[in-house]
C-alpha cells in the first residue's frame, strides 16, 4: 500500500491497489483508496480538457484582434477602414470577455458558490437573439433560418 501511495502523482493516477493481496481488514480502506484514485483521476481528466478547451477559446479572438491590428497597420488607410477594425477589435474583446465571464461562473458553480434556481424564460426571445448570433454565418452558408412563435426550424438553400 505504501509503495503505491509514494508512487501517485498527477501523471500517475492510474495505479490500485490490488485488493485480491490484502488482508481482509485492509480490503474496505484499499477500496475506499482506489475511489479517492479513480475520483482524481477523473477530476484530472475534466481539468486537462477544460483547458484545452479554454485555450482555444481564448486563443481564437486573440488571433482574430492580432491579425487585423497587423493587417491594419500593414499600410496605411483610411480614418473609416481604422474604425471598422476598431470595431471588429471590440466585438473579439466582448466576446473574450463573455468566455472570463462563463468560466467563472462556471468555476463558482463548481465550487458550490451559486445555487441554481428555476425560473421562467422566453424562449421566443432567446431563439431570436440565437438567430441575431448566428446571422453572418448563415448568410456565409447560404443557409435561411425562420422563426416563428411555435417553432423554429433551419432550412438549406435561400
Amino acid at each position: 500500500m505504501t509503495g503505491v501511495a509514494q508512487s501517485i502523482s498527477a501523471s500517475r493516477l492510474h495505479d490500485r491497489l490490488d485488493i485480491e493481496t490484502l488482508p481482509p481488514e485492509l480490503v474496505d480502506l484499499a477500496v475506499a483508496f482506489n475511489g479517492m484514485l479513480a475520483r482524481l483521476e477523473d477530476s484530472f481528466r475534466r481539468l486537462s480538457d477544460f483547458s484545452s478547451d479554454l485555450a482555444h477559446e481564448l486563443q481564437t479572438p486573440l488571433a482574430n484582434v492580432m491579425t487585423q491590428t497587423q493587417v491594419a497597420l500593414s499600410r496605411p488607410r483610411t480614418a473609416e477602414e481604422y474604425r471598422e477594425v476598431l470595431y471588429s477589435s471590440l466585438e473579439e474583446g466582448d466576446r473574450l470577455a463573455r468566455t472570463i465571464a462563463d468560466m467563472l461562473y462556471l468555476a463558482k458553480a463548481d465550487h458550490g458558490q451559486i445555487v441554481p434556481r428555476a425560473e421562467p424564460i422566453d424562449l421566443a426571445n432567446e431563439i431570436r437573439e440565437l438567430f441575431e448570433f448566428y446571422d453572418a454565418l448563415v448568410e456565409d452558408r447560404a443557409v435561411r433560418l425562420a422563426c416563428t412563435e411555435k417553432r423554429a426550424f433551419a432550412a438549406t438553400g435561400s
